[in-house]
């Protein structure tokens, strides 16, 4: 459409005018300075003032023109007509034929018709004039069609274009040569060319004029005539003579004309002169170069518009148009080639209404059916329906809020006095999605199937608790979101879709917050896998599971590295074989599997089909689950087996057969040695059980009988029963206290038992004449320490990760003591519930010293020292 818009204006001249107004602007670039040479001599209005009325004696002419030969001039253009004799002053004519042959000179032919509507003649000199001419030229100059002259034809003749334009001739007098080829656009020989009585022109030009009327050098006829003139300043000089005066008919509307100032016919013809002899005469370009650039720049903004902006079409359109105006002012001032850029400026500025008329239909297609679409998922969504049902809605908060008294009336008129008098008699409005108070009441309204429906709610005589407060809030806005209506517009269409799509993509934007917020909250990892093995979604917690830190974005990471660092207990996973059984089967996968930091996870393998146009398989879904204490579980389970089926059962084992031997015995001394060694071996289980259950009960989730204690009255009591299992084993038992108190939150029974268990391991495996050192002292961070210090054989840094493991003891002292492996883990047990820690410092050969730490009692309440888990 644009294409042939831009060809049918360029072929029947549409835009002319502004073409015309285009050329005559860049016209001006080609302004130059005149030549030196080139000079007008003028019928002025000083010349008419000395020398009289128009027209003057022939034979002030002759007189002019022998004056111009002896200044000694090259050529002269006599632009004056002379079509007829003198029949009163035939003596004149005489000497002026006689002149016009001694000088090198052109004389003008006219061509006009002697009336309207007749036959056009030729209207030479008379022929003594002719005769005595060395050429004749004519002088014909057409205006365009806005009044303006912008060119000429070089050619031009009645039934054949015969006579050369007046500068033309005068240059061709003057260089004694005809210019071959001429410049200029040709016209179509008439098929009946010796019978056609039409004027005949050819060789069009278009002018480049070297400046505004009066630019040339002019002289005063009067002044040269009389010779009041430097001879010099005609010498070797073209003289144009000619008219100048304003007023006798002879001035032409030109470009570079002013507001009402035309240019003398005779300085026309010394441009035309100048410009031929410069041959920088300027030619239209051919019509099918002008269709070429044309369609080019109209082509090239439909290439630039998909690819930009709406703002950027806008600047493309402008640019291009630019472009046009640019490239004919380059090839006008450059090449002296016009190329009309109006027709390719109109299918520029066509285009972007077109294309923007077609872009927005696109757009408003592409709303419509994305509308639909977006209607379509939100039936499928399972975001909450967007009419409440009040009742509900109202029973939950009543259960939330059991001291608030609420009000749920439906009604027609929201501002019925039944249920808000006070806002008709105030004048105010129940809103929908906030609260409005009117006395103690608070109110809020909701519109359900074109019930108006009235929710109030009545504060207890009580503070209201912070999340009261936004739990009321938050009702209220739900409430009101939830009927809130589609916008609509009765003015513009395309707005009510833009709206529209503004408001479903609103909803799936809330619904897909809701589903982000609540995979963020799941305490498992989930993570989405697309088709090429990168993470396109995943929650905090997977990266807390698969990175160590919960703040690190999995999002664009390749799957199989960071599942390669998960390894179960008894080595590598095979994850690769993992995801092809799930493409293979099209099932879920499980594997159990083990972080680096020790986590236990259950990771399941899904396949997951993301829409309907999605990849069939590929896709995966990723749950990690923390089964961290269920294997603890398991493998407490494990250890409680073992020890009840070892530990325990060999002691009552031998007790039975201790029994058996003893029934068989006579003597009293054998039975003797039998009871002291059943005892012995009852002890020993009777003291298994007692540390499994001081330990069970460390490490239970039932609430500890925290009460004000002063860790140095546990420690000396501590101090006072192990003293006697010092003494008798030879060791220097000492107590240290830096502080008088050190009140802590504690179990006392649990604190005591674990700072018993780290002196009766200190004595034990410390050889006789050792030294076991307690102290209690104040801590670095406002808290308070007990430490046991000895100086026996140490702990290999070897054993250091192992000393708090159930049932573990040190292969050194197996040999030398015997024990169950649980005191140290009871001491850590009771730390950590204490919301305290435990450290060791040992060197093999010179002793070990364990440092129990506890926060002071201002700093731990007693519902924070407690497990969340207690009830």
């Amino acid at each position: 459409v644009l294409i042939v818009l831009v060809l049918t204006a360029i072929r029947f001249d549409w835009l002319w005018r502004t073409d015309h107004l285009i050329y005559d602007g860049v016209l001006k670039l080609l302004e130059r300075d005149a030549p030196e040479d080139v000079v007008i001599v003028g019928i002025d209005e000083r010349s008419l003032t000395e020398l009289g009325r128009w027209p003057w004696p022939r034979d002030l002419h002759a007189q002019l023109l022998l004056r111009l030969k002896e200044y000694g001039v090259k050529g002269v253009g006599f632009d004056v007509i002379f079509s007829e004799r003198n029949v009163n002053e035939v003596d004149h004519d005489v000497q002026l034929a006689d002149a016009i042959a001694q000088v090198p000179i052109v004389l003008p032919v006219l061509v006009e018709p002697p009336e309207a509507g007749a036959q056009l003649i030729e209207i030479l000199p008379f022929p003594e004039l002719a005769e005595a001419a060395t050429s004749l030229a004519h002088v014909h100059v057409e205006l365009d069609r806005d009044g303006i002259a912008r060119g000429v034809y070089l050619r031009a003749g009645i039934g054949h274009p015969f006579w050369a334009n007046f500068g033309l001739a005068l240059l061709e007098m003057v260089q004694a040569t005809h210019l071959n080829p001429l410049p200029g656009a040709r016209a179509p020989v008439p098929e009946t060319e010796s019978l056609s009585r039409n004027w005949v022109r050819d060789h069009r030009v278009l002018i480049p004029f070297a400046g505004p009327p009066g630019h040339f050098t002019r002289l005063s006829y009067s002044q040269v005539l009389s010779g009041q003139i430097n001879p010099d300043v005609l010498r070797d000089k073209i003289v144009f003579v000619g008219m100048t005066t304003a007023g006798l008919d002879d001035h032409i509307p030109t470009p570079v004309s002013g507001h009402g100032q035309f240019m003398p016919g005779v300085e026309f013809n010394a441009n035309v002169f100048f410009a031929l002899r410069q041959g920088v005469t300027i030619e239209p370009i051919a019509i099918g170069w002008t269709y070429a650039i044309s369609i080019f720049l109209v082509l090239m903004t439909l290439f630039i518009y998909p690819r930009s902006r709406p703002l950027f079409g806008v600047v493309t359109a402008v640019g291009i148009a630019a472009s046009a105006l640019i490239i004919s002012a380059i090839l006008l001032v450059a090449f002296k080639q016009w190329f009309a850029p109006s027709g390719a400026m109109l299918g520029i500025v066509a285009s972007y209404p077109l294309w923007s008329w077609r872009r927005l239909e696109s757009a408003f297609k592409y709303l419509r059916d994305e509308l639909t679409r977006l209607r379509a998922e939100q039936e499928l969504s399972p975001a909450p329906s967007t009419t409440p049902n009040v009742d509900q809605a109202v029973s939950y908060m009543q259960s939330l809020l059991p001291d608030y008294h609420w009000r749920h009336i439906a009604t027609s008129n929201p501002q019925s006095p039944s249920t808000a008098t006070a806002a008709n008699a105030r004048g105010d409005i129940i809103a929908s999605g906030e609260w409005t108070r009117f006395n103690e009441t608070r109110w809020t309204s909701v519109e359900v199937d074109g019930l108006s429906q009235v929710v109030g709610v009545d504060a207890p005589p009580r503070p209201a608790a912070s999340w009261e407060t936004e739990l009321l809030d938050d009702f209220a806005i739900a409430l009101g979101s939830r009927t809130a209506e589609v916008p609509s517009s009765r003015v513009e269409l395309l707005e009510t879709h833009i709206r529209q799509v503004q408001h479903a993509r609103d909803q799936l934007r809330e619904m897909r917050s809701l589903v982000d917020d609540s995979l963020a909250q799941m305490a498992d990892g989930v993570i989405v896998v697309s088709e090429l093995g990168q993470i396109v979604s995943a929650n905090r917690q997977s990266a807390k599971y698969l990175l160590g830190s919960p703040n690190v974005s999995l999002e664009a990471r390749p799957i199989l590295p960071l599942l390669e660092s998960l390894r179960s207990e008894r080595g590598d996973v095979d994850w690769i074989g993992a995801i092809r059984e799930v493409m293979s089967t099209g099932m879920a996968v499980r594997r159990d599997a083990r972080h680096a930091d020790g986590t236990d996870l259950l990771v399941q393998l899904a396949p997951l089909r993301r829409s309907a146009a999605g990849p069939r398989i590929g896709t995966m879904i990723l749950n990690l689950a923390d089964v961290t204490t269920l294997k603890e579980a398991e493998r407490r389970r494990a250890e409680l087996m073992s020890f009840l089926s070892h530990d325990l059962r060999s002691p009552l084992v031998s007790i039975l057969a201790l029994v058996e031997l003893s029934e068989q015995r006579e003597d009293i001394q054998g039975l003797r040695e039998l009871i002291v060694k059943s005892r012995s071996y009852a002890e020993r289980s009777l003291g298994l059980l007692e540390q499994f259950l001081e330990l069970t009960r460390a490490e239970s989730s039932e609430r500890l009988r925290l009460h004000e204690n002063d860790l140095v009255t546990l420690s000396v009591n501590a101090y006072e029963q192990t003293w006697a299992l010092a003494s008798a084993k030879g060791i220097n038992f000492t107590q240290d206290f830096d502080v008088e108190e050190a009140w802590i939150w504690a179990d006392a029974e649990l604190v005591e038992r674990a700072i018993i268990n780290l002196l009766n391991n200190a004595i034990k495996y410390s050889p006789a004449g050792a030294s076991v050192r307690l102290r209690v002292g104040q801590g670095p961070e406002r808290g308070f320490f007990c430490s046991i210090s000895d100086t026996g054989p140490g702990i290999a840094d070897q054993d250091l990760g192992k000393l708090f493991e159930r049932f573990e003891r040190l292969t050194a002292h197996r040999r030398t003591e015997r024990g169950t492996g649980l005191g140290l883990t009871f001491v850590k047990a009771v730390t950590d519930r204490h919301s305290g820690r435990i450290e060791v410092d040992s060197e093999i050969g010179r002793g070990s010293t364990f440092t129990l730490h506890f926060p002071a009692h201002d700093l731990a309440e007693p519902d924070l020292a407690e497990p969340l888990a207690a009830d």
